[in-house]
């Protein structure tokens, strides 16, 4: 059973690639000591951009992809999304967004850049990456440390076929932010990760303890 195996790490950064390999691989399990792959800020950050090319009309995605840039609030933001909602396809919402002349042009160059690799999620992942680096770096004070996520989160899109099934599966999947997506024949039939400060009261048949 998927239960009688345990995976330690000294921290949850450490987890990171058996947490993406679990997800690609279709394998069941729980997660104990630090935020999941999914729900990290800054990955949902650069995923914001890759729900808008899924869907244009996602009004939550766009609130948090423009409020990313520096001189967008909430009111700015709220009323270019009041005429991008309005938009036929996605190209027409890049032209207004960079229309709108916001003081970082990289806010309609990410989207621009990643409208043709729709079939290519993990490209799209490394371009977005790349051209938003700079205001991800403003935002968060260990940004090296969390862009080496990425690295794992490329493994769990490679999966998908295109952004769309990317979006759907992993990421808007309520069941995928609990850490059970996937279905076993035994009910919560789950390998368990946990950091080593957070696995007291934790047991399991075979324990594996990374980089020792």
């Amino acid at each position: 059973f998927y239960r009688d195996h345990m995976v330690l790490t000294r921290s949850a950064y450490l987890a990171r690639k058996v947490e993406a390999a679990c997800i690609s691989k279709k394998i069941p399990y729980q997660l104990f000591g630090g935020t999941g792959l999914m729900k990290s800020a800054h990955i949902r950050d650069v995923v914001a951009a890759m729900r808008i090319i899924s869907n244009y009309r996602d009004e939550l995605a766009w609130t948090r992809y423009l409020t990313l840039w520096d001189g967008v609030g909430e009111v700015t933001a709220a009323k270019l999304i009041g005429h991008l909602l309005l938009c036929d396809n996605i190209n027409d919402c890049v032209s207004i967004v960079k229309g709108a002349r916001l003081k970082n042009t990289e806010a309609y160059k990410a989207l621009d850049a990643i409208c043709s690799l729709n079939s290519n999620p993990s490209a799209a992942i490394d371009i977005l990456v790349e051209i938003m680096e700079s205001i991800l770096k403003k935002k968060y004070d260990n940004w090296d440390l969390r862009k080496k996520d990425f690295v794992a989160l490329k493994l769990v899109a490679s999966k998908s076929l295109n952004i769309s099934e990317f979006v759907t599966d992993y990421i808007l999947d309520p069941s995928a932010e609990i850490t059970i997506k996937f279905d076993t024949e035994v009910e919560n039939d789950k390998i368990t990760i946990s950091t080593i400060h957070s696995a007291k009261g934790l047991e399991s048949e075979v324990c594996y303890i990374l980089n020792v």
